[in-house]
């Protein structure tokens, strides 16, 4: 009987059934776990923007505007794990700096 190590090292141990099945069923679990990201990266920035429009509608202080900018922060990293999860962008022409487009904030965010 083969060791571990040998079967390995002629690449044996890769070729099994079971191993490409496993495989099959990491990519199926994989794309659920983006699709999940994304659903709930979504559902928090439109969250954070509502908590966000509630303080812009509160009275000023320094705390709050603080609040505000980290709000902004927040929806801002959520956007970047949206990029991180292959989500495409919804601001296409935003890399051209010769594009007049001007996008509307993405999903609805009002910020």
């Amino acid at each position: 009987m083969k060791t571990l190590k040998s079967r390995l090292k002629t690449g044996q141990f890769l070729r099994t059934p079971h191993t490409h099945a496993g495989l099959r069923r990491g990519r199926k679990l994989r794309e659920r776990e983006r699709l999940e990201g994304i659903r709930l990266d979504k559902a928090l920035r439109l969250n954070l923007d509502g908590m966000l429009q509630l303080l812009k509608g509160a009275p000023v202080s320094y705390e709050r505007v603080s609040a505000v900018t980290r709000l902004h922060e927040a929806i801002m990293w959520l956007g970047l794990d949206l990029k991180r999860l292959g989500e495409a962008d919804p601001y296409p022409a935003s890399r051209d700096p010769t594009s007049p487009v001007v996008h509307p904030a993405s999903e609805g965010l009002r910020h």
